[in-house]
């Protein structure tokens, strides 16, 4: 699984300390019913040291959308 820094002005430093998976989206549904799955939001909350619930409720927050994260699947 490939990582990137955290951090826009450290994105070219191979050696830089603090890494998180890269984030992979799935895109579920059509027309009015559109959905975007983050399926390894586990990962990135273990790498970020923080639940995947708060995560993804920041998600929700930051871009006004309703957000919500199954604990079953791990998926968000």
């Amino acid at each position: 699984m490939a990582l990137q820094n955290i951090g826009a002005g450290n994105s070219d430093d191979a050696f830089y300390r603090y890494k998180m998976p890269r984030m992979i989206t799935k895109i579920e549904g059509r027309g009015n019913g559109i959905k975007t799955n983050i399926v390894n939001m586990v990962d990135i909350a273990k790498a970020l040291a923080r639940p995947a619930a708060y995560i993804t409720k920041y998600f929700g927050c930051e871009l006004g959308a309703q957000s919500k994260f199954d604990e079953k699947t791990g998926t968000s």
